[in-house]
């Protein structure tokens, strides 16, 4: 499986202004290496993340994962459609937008719809899995030797999202290894290449919950379908596990300090024991020059992670409690510096035995986000821990989130039109779940 080079360029690193990064509990406790000096934060500009002959290319509205997907896989095999062309089709549109990740984007397109990319209609074929099951290891390596496959995830409140996994990495002193992806979201028209454990790709991360359908062997053929089934492909009959749990609301006041007391392996032994994640082929992409930048790499300070659910979005009453919306994750981001520049991010997730690492990369969103909070810190002063990010997975939004003694703010980290908001933008979580609970009504809870 080869790799094609990555090409990309550095913005010039932004002003640091805030100090006192490494100060949380969490940090102190757990993260060994972790340094005093925060460090300068700078974003990354990617002209062209390849993998594996497959091109990253970020979905241009909230709900076109499916469209992204599908233009990723089908353009490795010169097949070289628009999301709007894609959407058009399967949606048996005319009027699908082109161009919403330019300046010419409109701020409330047509065509805002759910789906699962249908191959067969663009002249290939493929096989998939039942709902729930994810191919095993050994399934998964072989599919991604005939081509990059498409796979889901589910969140904890009924929506699902889709990717493109692109290569598998063996761990060398276990029986699985990692798999890299490409992942059309977050939306911000940039994307995010990570590489991440087979256990995550089994039972998500960054807030997902569980596995849906992958999509397997997609091999152009030349003749296409008129119309497809709501799963198109051929199912391959193998029935999926139990489900997994879907997790738990927490109170906001456990942010970043749930399992603090804990004993931990350090960053620094969890880098050097997963740096066999980061190869030559994958560095780049991973926001990396090189390979062994990754083991030693410093972490600074963890930021905690939260979502809200489609499900209850949809329940979302104005005057209802917001805060009651947000749910914690047992993971948080860590963001890796190297030179003192944020250069990618891994996620810890706690266990009852300490941390484990289950993600690397997400170097354009780490980069942001890291920007995003040094201005913040700079500005608000807040106590340590009041700092999280916020995903709003059935819309592929992603929010800076503080609380103070008003109550819970959220940054935006990019323009969103549709919701009227601008880059750096702070509103409160209010006012982001009232404008969300309209178009919450009318998702269907497919692939977005």
């Amino acid at each position: 499986m080869n790799s094609r080079k990555a090409h990309w360029k550095v913005l010039l690193p932004l002003r640091r202004t805030a100090a006192g990064w490494l100060t949380t509990g969490l940090c102190l406790s757990l993260l060994a290496g972790c340094q005093a000096v925060p460090p300068k934060v700078h974003s990354l500009a990617w002209t062209a993340t390849v993998s594996n002959g497959v091109a990253l290319i970020p979905q241009e509205t909230w709900a076109w994962c499916w469209a992204a997907t599908a233009q990723m896989i089908m353009a490795a095999s010169n097949v070289n459609l628009k999301q709007c062309q894609i959407a058009n089709q399967q949606l048996g549109a005319t009027n699908c937008p082109c161009g919403q990740c330019t300046n010419f984007a409109q701020a409330q397109p047509p065509c805002l719809k759910t789906g699962w990319p249908e191959f067969d209609r663009f002249g290939f074929s493929c096989k998939r899995t039942q709902f729930g099951r994810a191919l095993t290891w050994s399934e998964l390596v072989a599919a991604l030797g005939m081509g990059p496959i498409a796979f889901s995830w589910q969140e904890g409140g009924n929506g699902i999202h889709i990717m493109v996994a692109t290569d598998a990495v063996p761990d060398p002193n276990g029986p699985t290894g990692s798999v890299d992806i490409l992942d059309p979201s977050p939306g911000c028209c940039c994307g995010k290449a990570t590489s991440i454990t087979y256990d995550q790709y089994v039972s998500g991360t960054d807030g997902y919950v569980g596995h849906a359908i992958d999509f397997y062997a997609i091999q152009h053929t030349g003749q296409t379908a008129t119309a497809s089934p709501p799963f198109p492909c051929v199912d391959d009959q193998i029935a999926p596990p139990p489900p997994n749990s879907t997790g738990k609301p927490l109170n906001l006041e456990s942010l970043s300090t749930e399992g603090s007391s804990a004993v931990a392996p350090s960053v620094a032994a969890l880098l050097a024991n997963q740096s066999w994640m980061v190869t030559d082929s994958n560095a780049i992409r991973l926001g990396f020059a090189r390979s062994e930048q990754f083991a030693t790499a410093v972490p600074a300070a963890p930021i905690a992670q939260y979502s809200i659910w489609l499900n209850e979005l949809q329940r979302y009453k104005a005057g209802d409690d917001v805060q009651s919306l947000l749910h914690a994750s047992d993971a948080q981001i860590v963001p890796l510096t190297v030179g003192g520049q944020v250069r990618s991010s891994i996620t810890l997730r706690h266990q009852d035995s300490g941390f484990v690492l289950e993600q690397i990369g997400a170097a354009n969103l780490v980069g942001t986000l890291s920007r995003h909070l040094d201005e913040l810190k700079s500005t608000k002063h807040l106590a340590p821990g009041s700092y999280f990010k916020l995903s709003i997975l059935a819309f592929n939004l992603d929010f800076l989130g503080y609380r103070d003694a008003t109550g819970i703010f959220l940054q935006a980290l990019q323009d969103q039109p549709w919701l009227q908001l601008k880059d750096g933008q702070i509103v409160p979580l209010q006012q982001v779940v009232d404008a969300l609970a309209p178009f919450a009504l009318q998702h269907d809870g497919g692939p977005a």
